[in-house]
């Protein structure tokens, strides 16, 4: 595990060199970054901080030691290098990776970071740093992808709330449970063996289904549940109808064969796949469900036809519940 010692091992190897230079791919407060330290005989010691990898607009800081400029390099705490980015240079000349001066330098910038894994694979820091960025851009996608649909799926469900409260079924709404815990979400996870498509997990993270009292759903007063005459499902509730749903319809979709599939509104993925989570279950069999794969919601039904696509994501099926719910409040009026 490496220490401040290797800095101070660094800064005792490069006393005697005209120029040395190293730099690495680092994230700072989720951003990549990279960072050039340069320093000349041993002194004269510059950091820049690239805003983005192959930048020139860079923020610059200068330090007395090489301890002193890795401290100033490791702020904010938490900040994660990439060991496999780091190059080095001295007197002009590229370190290999098995050099000595290139294993002490990477230890340098591992002491004063949290090291990330990614990367590690490749054969040079060139590759890895290719690596790395193709990385950072799909973690930066599904980071926006979540900030686009959060607010479009979170207010959909305030103004479901807000329908139903106006219809006098404010009890059911207080009777809604908090949301899971990116824990208890991965504890779900780990028992289907699947991931949970996005945006079930931000519905869960806001509810985690409309709750239950004395082993069977809590519903209104004229017995629907949160979206009718369905109940919404929390994860302990969907992990048991996630059996029958998946022992059933599978057998739907595939024994007729792929000419039904374009009826169903289903492609060869989502046919192939077992990858399916219960989120609401009406009283005659209806299951709404969504396609691990894709996040397309389906109903499982007794109707003909029994599988049927309702929406291309949770957050348009929310959305369009809503709007639906918001036009009966306006026709007929609160209840």
């Amino acid at each position: 595990m490496p220490t401040e010692k290797s800095v101070e091992q660094l800064q005792d190897l490069i006393a005697s060199l005209d120029k040395f230079k190293t730099s690495a791919y680092v994230e700072i407060d989720g951003v990549l970054r990279e960072i050039n330290l340069t320093c000349d005989k041993g002194r004269f010691i510059h950091i820049y901080v690239l805003k983005e990898p192959g930048r020139l607009d860079y923020d610059h800081h200068g330090a007395d030691t090489l301890v002193a400029a890795f401290a100033k390099m490791a702020q904010p705490a938490g900040s994660t290098v990439y060991l496999a980015s780091v190059l080095v240079s001295k007197d002009d000349n590229n370190e290999p990776p098995d050099s000595d001066t290139y294993k002490l330098t990477q230890q340098a910038w591992g002491a004063a970071f949290t090291a990330s894994p990614i990367g590690q694979e490749s054969s040079d820091p060139i590759s890895a740093r290719a690596a790395i960025r193709m990385a950072s851009a799909v973690r930066l996608k599904e980071q926006l992808d979540t900030l686009r649909q959060e607010p479009h799926l979170s207010q959909s469900i305030a103004r479901i709330k807000t329908v139903l409260r106006a219809s006098g079924l404010g009890e059911l709404i207080n009777k809604l449970p908090d949301g899971l815990t990116v824990e208890e979400i991965e504890s779900f996870e780990s028992r289907v063996g699947f991931s949970v498509p996005n945006d079930l997990r931000i519905l869960w993270s806001i509810h985690a289904g409309q709750g239950v009292e004395n082993g069977c759903s809590i519903r209104d007063k004229n017995g629907n549940g949160f979206f009718d005459g369905t109940d919404f499902l929390g994860p302990r509730e969907s992990l048991e109808w996630c059996a029958a749903v998946t022992e059933d319809y599978p057998g739907f979709i595939r024994e007729p064969g792929p000419e039904y599939w374009a009826e169903y509104g289903i492609n060869k993925e989502e046919a192939d796949s077992d990858d399916w989570i219960c989120f609401a279950r009406g009283d005659d069999l209806d299951y709404l469900v969504v396609n691990a794969k894709t996040g397309r919601v389906f109903m499982f039904g007794r109707d003909d036809p029994p599988v049927k696509l309702v929406a291309d994501s949770i957050a348009d099926w929310l959305n369009e519940y809503a709007t639906k719910l918001e036009k009966q409040l306006k026709r007929y009026g609160p209840s």
